[in-house]
């Protein structure tokens, strides 16, 4: 199923673009996989046993719109599109206790839960 960008917040979508414009830069292009999930979406992914980080739904970023899944082609160019992730205000998963390398979020969607209130999302 190719990627939908319905649901992201418009400043994770400005994120995306300019993630996709660094990782040219570098010779990468990135191949978004996932985006927005609804709370049934995320159930079925923890469900399925293929989730990394398996949060629960209302828990991920991903049902708020402020994060995204990517791959990056040519692979071994991963990791240096990961540490370009914070010159453009995103966190790497691949940088997380239990490594997440698809996985890119807004940088205060660690404190998502006031952001989304405070957001009214």
């Amino acid at each position: 199923m190719p990627f939908v960008a319905t649901g992201l917040h418009v400043e994770t979508q400005r994120k995306i673009a300019a993630l996709q414009k660094a990782a040219r830069t570098i010779g990468a292009r990135l191949i978004l996989t996932s985006g927005f999930r609804d709370l049934k979406t995320q159930a079925n992914l923890i469900a399925s046993g293929r989730a990394i980080t398996p949060a629960l739904p209302g828990h991920s970023t991903h049902n708020y719109g402020l994060a995204f899944d990517a791959v990056v082609e040519p692979a071994h160019l991963t990791d240096a599109v990961g540490r370009l992730a914070p010159s453009v205000g995103l966190e790497w998963g691949g940088k997380f206790a239990r490594q997440d390398p698809v996985h890119y979020q807004i940088v205060y969607s660690r404190d998502w839960v006031r952001w989304v209130a405070q957001n009214n999302l």
